[in-house]
C-alpha cells in the first residue's frame, strides 16, 4: 500500500508540472518517454529498500525523479530549464506548506503519515492549478491586455512585499513559543499567511513577465506591420499620381481623337460618351485640397454604399508629416470606422469627415455610428478579425505616428457614435528675404 501510494504521489507530481508549465511558461514539450522512464528507476529503487516507510516519510527521491523527468521533456536551453524547474519547486512549495497548515487545523496533521499528508497536498494543489489553468484560458479568450495595466497594478508588488516581511518577521518572533506549544495558533496563521502573500508576489512576477513577452511580440509584430504599411502606402500613393496623369492625359488623346473623326457621327457619340464618363469619375472623388487625404477618402469611401458618407472642409496648407505617416493615420482611421459600422446593425450608418484648417494646426476628425462606449485613452475595441491578438495595432500605430509628430489624437465613445479627432502641425513655409 505504501509503495502504491508512493508511485501515485509520483504521477501528481508530474501533472502539477504540466498544469505549472501551461499556466506560467508555455514553454512546449517532447520525449514523453521520460516520465515512464523514470517512474520505472523511481519503483526500483523503492523495491530496493526493505525498510521502503522509512524512506518515503523521510526522503525526497521523489522529487528529485520528478525534476529529472521533466527536465528532459522541456525544450530549451538548460540554463532556461533550470530555472523554470527551480521556480516551479519554490511556487509548489509554497502552496503545499499553506495547503498543509491548512489541512493540519482542519484534520490534524498528527493523523496522517508524510507520505499520506503529501498526497492530500499535492491533490489539493492541483485542482488549484487546474481552476487557475481553467481561468486563464478563459481570459485568453477575451483578448489581450489592456495598455498600461501593468504599470497601473505596480503597487501590488510592494504591497505583497511589505505584507509578506511583515508575516515573515511576525512568524519569526513567534517562532520559539510555538516550539514550546505556545501561540500555535498564531504561528500557523501567520505562516499560512506568509506562503500565500509569497506565492502571490511569484504568481504577479510571473504575471509581470508574461505581459512583458506579450508586449515584445507585439511590438515586433507592430515594427512588421509599420513596414508593410509603409510599402503599400508608397504603392498606393505611387499608383494614384498614375492615375491622375492617365486621366489628364486619357481627356488630351480624346479631344484629339474627336478632331480626327469630325465628320464620323457615330465614333464623335461613342468619343463625348467616353469623355462624359471620365467627368464622372472626376466629379465622384473627394476633393479636400490635401492630395493624400483625397487619395485615401476615394480608395475606401468612394462608392461606399453601407452608410452615408460625408466630407466637410478643405485644407489650404498640408501637415508638416511624411506622406506615408499621414496615409497610415488616416487610413487606420477610416478602416476602423468601415469596420465597426460593418460590425453594428443600426438603423443609420454614416461616417463624417470634417476638417477644421487653423492657424498653426489642423484638426481631422472622424465620426461614425457606433453602440460602442470607449473612455478616453482606451485603444481597445471589439473585432471580428480572427487575430484577436494583434488586433488594435492600428489605432496603437495612429497613436504612435501622431505623438512623433507632434500632435494629439483622441478616441471617444458614447454609445451613439466613436468620434476620433486627430490634430496636427500645420506645414510653414521658411521665411526668406529678398
Amino acid at each position: 500500500m505504501i509503495m502504491f501510494g508512493a508511485l501515485i504521489l509520483y504521477f501528481l507530481e508530474i501533472v502539477r508540472y504540466f498544469l505549472g508549465n501551461k499556466i506560467f511558461f508555455q514553454r512546449p514539450l517532447k520525449n514523453y518517454w521520460a516520465v515512464l522512464v523514470f517512474w520505472g528507476i523511481y519503483a526500483g529503487v523503492l523495491f530496493g529498500f526493505l525498510d521502503k516507510r522509512n524512506l518515503i516519510d523521510n526522503d525526497l527521491t521523489v522529487y528529485l525523479f520528478v525534476a529529472a523527468a521533466f527536465f528532459i521533456m522541456l525544450e530549451g536551453e538548460t540554463v532556461k530549464k533550470i530555472f523554470q524547474i527551480i521556480s516551479l519547486l519554490c511556487i509548489f512549495a509554497c502552496m503545499d506548506e499553506a495547503v498543509g497548515i491548512g489541512i493540519s487545523w482542519i484534520l490534524g496533521r498528527e493523523n496522517f503519515t508524510y507520505l499520506q499528508m503529501c498526497l492530500m497536498e499535492c491533490v489539493v494543489v492541483n485542482l488549484v492549478l487546474l481552476a487557475l489553468y481553467f481561468l486563464k484560458k478563459a481570459g485568453s479568450r477575451q483578448g489581450g491586455q489592456a495598455d498600461g495595466e501593468v504599470s497601473e497594478r505596480g503597487y501590488i508588488v510592494i504591497l505583497f512585499a511589505g505584507v509578506s516581511l511583515a508575516l515573515l518577521v511576525s512568524s519569526i518572533v513567534l517562532f520559539q513559543g510555538a516550539a514550546r506549544g505556545k501561540d500555535k495558533t498564531i504561528y500557523d496563521l501567520l505562516g499560512a499567511a506568509a506562503y500565500v502573500c509569497i506565492i502571490g508576489m511569484i504568481l504577479f512576477l510571473f504575471y509581470v513577465r508574461r505581459v512583458n513577452e506579450q508586449g515584445k511580440r507585439l511590438f515586433k509584430t507592430q515594427q512588421v506591420l509599420n513596414e508593410m504599411q509603409k510599402d503599400y502606402y508608397q504603392a498606393l500613393l505611387e499608383k494614384e499620381r498614375e492615375t491622375k496623369q492617365y486621366r489628364h492625359d486619357m481627356n488630351g488623346h480624346l479631344m484629339y481623337l474627336y478632331e480626327l473623326v469630325k465628320g464620323n457621327d457615330k465614333a464623335e457619340k461613342y468619343i463625348k460618351e467616353l469623355q462624359g464618363n471620365l467627368v464622372g469619375i472626376k466629379t465622384k472623388c473627394f476633393l479636400t485640397g490635401n492630395d493624400i487625404l483625397d487619395t485615401i477618402l476615394n480608395y475606401y469611401l468612394s462608392g461606399y454604399e453601407n452608410g452615408n458618407v460625408s466630407v466637410i472642409g478643405k485644407l489650404k496648407e498640408p501637415p508638416e508629416i511624411s506622406d506615408v505617416d499621414f496615409c497610415i493615420i488616416i487610413s487606420n482611421l477610416i478602416k476602423n470606422a468601415i469596420e465597426d459600422i460593418e460590425r453594428e446593425d443600426l438603423e443609420e450608418n454614416y461616417i463624417r469627415v470634417h476638417m477644421k484648417p487653423g492657424k498653426n494646426h489642423m484638426l481631422i476628425e472622424i465620426k461614425n455610428a457606433s453602440r460602442l462606449c470607449i473612455e478616453k485613452g482606451n485603444l481597445k475595441m471589439k473585432t471580428k478579425k480572427k487575430d484577436r491578438e494583434n488586433h488594435g495595432l492600428g489605432l496603437i500605430n495612429v497613436r504612435e505616428v501622431v505623438k512623433k509628430n507632434g500632435g494629439t489624437f483622441e478616441l471617444t465613445g458614447d454609445g451613439k457614435e466613436v468620434t476620433a479627432r486627430v490634430t496636427l502641425r500645420i506645414k510653414t513655409e521658411p521665411f526668406t528675404e529678398l
